[in-house]
């Protein structure tokens, strides 16, 4: 719950959206919550997700570049902790310098069996 309140300290509130921030995180659990009114928002920050998300680069073959920008949003993305075989991450959007959006994951590799119960490397394919 650090992110919550550091995501606090990141812009001034109002007394309604504080508010709302304490209401959200009343609610709190592993679904997207989006408060009535605000759909329309939660979409153009998805889009530009996704957006982001489709300038993947060889460096970083998975989420999105390490920054994109266009015109006044910018997604950031850091690995916080180890590499593409097994890591914590965290992506963030703001939106003219305010934060709107925020996740951190985790990321490593699947290794599948075939019908002999012998592993599958991706590298193998």
């Amino acid at each position: 719950m650090e992110d919550i309140n550091a995501m606090s300290k990141e812009i001034q509130l109002t007394p309604e959206q504080e508010a709302k921030r304490e209401a959200w995180l009343k609610n709190l659990a592993d679904f997207t919550v989006i408060a009535k009114g605000y759909e329309d928002k939660a979409k153009q920050t998805y889009d530009f997700l996704k957006k982001a998300l489709k300038q993947v680069t060889p460096e970083m073959p998975f989420r999105g570049p390490k920054e994109y920008v266009d015109g006044n949003k910018k997604y950031e993305f850091a690995l916080l902790e180890g590499d593409i075989t097994d890591c914590s991450w965290r992506e963030k959007i703001t939106e003219d310098g305010q934060l709107t959006f925020t996740q951190k994951g985790l990321a490593g590799i699947v290794i599948q069996r075939d019908s002999t119960r012998q592993p599958i490397k991706p590298w193998d394919l």
